[in-house]
């Protein structure tokens, strides 16, 4: 399977691994580009939060990566309850198409204790509405603190200790206000990793990036890259 070679080849995890996972088309209307990432679910964290992780994947190898997606998790399931796979999954209910602010999401096979997945790729514990009543996904204080400090570990940054209310009330004025902000947040952490001015910065980080609506897409827009 080619979810097999790229956990292999990706991840510090298994197939035998796998409990879920999701593909994930983003596009940016700051950058004028569209992402696509395959989100794989490796079971659950001490405070039972789900462990993730991201890997960019190729816009041709989409309907590859769904179809080993149903495959996968109709046999986790059979291995996990023990009856026929067709018994416990309705393929109609598996997948769900998705459009919401500009990303759609084929969902994958989330524990019966799972929450909604955001945006973003951390299942969300928290449903906001902003001023238009449309919903807006808001994942949990935990959730955020575990996202940011995987994805700043790979690229030498320092981690969060807490996400503090005060943290987390700009968070969500920042989701609410764009419901890509989660995406956005991960995509400019790739962008400062590859740039030297940003890293070698001590202002550059979670607080900077939620502090207003203009410093994200200052990096999505490059202003900080190499020359």
């Amino acid at each position: 399977m080619l979810i097999d070679k790229i956990i292999l080849a990706k991840t510090k995890y298994t197939p035998e691994d796998f409990t879920g996972g999701n593909i994930q088309v983003s596009t940016s209307k700051y950058t004028l580009q569209l992402t696509v990432k395959l989100i794989l679910y490796f079971g659950y964290n001490a405070t039972r939060n789900p462990i993730s992780t991201q890997i960019k994947v190729q816009e041709k190898d989409i309907p590859v990566l769904a179809e080993e997606l149903i495959i996968k998790a109709k046999n986790y399931l059979d291995a996990l309850r023990g009856v026929d796979a067709d018994e416990v999954l309705d393929l109609n209910s598996f997948v769900t198409n998705r459009y919401e602010g500009g990303t759609n999401s084929l969902r994958g096979a989330p524990r019966d204790s799972d929450s909604v997945d955001s945006v973003d790729r951390v299942d969300s514990d928290r449903v906001d509405r902003d001023t238009t009543s449309s919903v807006v996904y808001i994942p949990s204080k935990e959730n955020v603190l575990s996202v940011w400090n995987e994805n700043v570990s790979n690229i030498g940054m320092t981690k969060l200790r807490n996400i503090s209310d005060a943290r987390y009330k700009k968070l969500k004025t920042r989701i609410n206000r764009n419901h890509n902000f989660l995406d956005n947040l991960l995509e400019a952490l790739e962008i400062a990793a590859a740039s030297s001015f940003i890293m070698k910065s001590s202002w550059f980080g979670f607080d900077w990036l939620v502090a207003n609506d203009d410093n994200i897409i200052k990096v999505l827009e490059g202003n900080y890259n190499d020359k």
